[in-house]
């Protein structure tokens, strides 16, 4: 039987290993001619155990990563929103725009003085 340790590194092998490689491991696991059936059963199944830790790992940083995306886009919706509104009541609402230019603010003082 295999020590704690022993194992430990053999997991960490396989985690280690890409996920085709650990599928060729699967299949010689299973077409093994020096131990029974069954045995090769049980390491093949080890190394399937290992392919899907891997997997799910990719799965869950994925799934991070989709996260984050998502809470963006979230935020550039709401910033679109909120233009989109002051768009509206500027030009539908007819807001006064405050733009005075030079000549208009001279014009404007010789008007009130006449």
């Amino acid at each position: 039987m295999a020590s704690r340790t022993e194992i430990e590194k053999e997991v960490k092998e396989d985690l280690a290993k890409s996920e085709e490689q650990l599928l060729v491991d699967i299949h010689e696991e299973i077409l093994r001619d020096d131990r029974s059936i069954s045995e090769n059963l049980i390491h093949a199944q080890k190394r399937l155990a290992s392919l899907f830790v891997k997997l799910s790992r990719q799965a869950e940083e994925s799934t991070k990563e989709t996260t984050k995306l998502n809470k963006r886009l979230l935020c550039l919706t709401w910033a679109i929103a909120i233009l989109t509104a002051i768009f509206l009541l500027v030009n539908f609402l007819h807001i006064p725009k405050i733009t005075i230019f030079k000549n208009q603010a001279t014009t404007q003082t010789e008007q009130h003085t006449k």
